[in-house]
């Protein structure tokens, strides 16, 4: 009976988080979509410190979100992330907004990619979806580049 009593309490306090959490959903999106809309091409730093002003910002406006709010908590599944991070996307918070970003985007973005850590992340994580690595100095660029069009299927976040 103790057992039930443990898993009663268990049950009653995650009702009771979910329902805070769902309150707080609207900020907490609202965020994220401009994390993901504007913060993309900037340092953690930076942006720390645009999510600071612009959580004040809704807070003023009475607008509820999560006090310690992470793009990664809202808009990344733990499970998603860790198997990013076994395919070899690095473990810092960064490339993992970075990853969540170039996922949940509606526009490819431009990676600039100094240390070769996106390019073998996206090699790794669309290897069974028939990637298509191309360069522009390949003699059948074109030919490659037709049957990657029209053959396969591109590789997309949303597959």
């Amino acid at each position: 009976m103790s057992l039930l009593t443990d898993e009663d309490a268990r049950w009653n306090s995650t009702v009771v988080r979910i329902q805070e959490e769902s309150i707080k959903l609207i900020g907490n999106v609202f965020l994220s979509a401009a994390f993901i809309s504007y913060l993309g091409p900037f340092t953690g730093a930076y942006r720390e410190t645009m999510i600071s002003a612009w959580f004040g910002a809704i807070t003023e406006k009475k607008v509820p979100a999560s006090d310690s709010f992470s793009l990664v908590s809202t808009m990344g599944d733990p499970l998603v992330v860790r198997n990013w991070q076994s395919r070899g996307l690095p473990t810092d918070s960064v490339s993992v907004e970075n990853a969540v970003i170039s996922m949940e985007a509606m526009r490819y973005p431009l990676m600039v990619d100094t240390q070769v850590q996106a390019n073998r992340w996206i090699k790794q994580l669309f290897k069974s979806q028939n990637l298509v690595i191309m360069k522009l100095s390949m003699p059948d660029f074109m030919r490659v580049l037709s049957n990657a069009c029209l053959l396969y299927t591109s590789p997309s976040p949303r597959d």
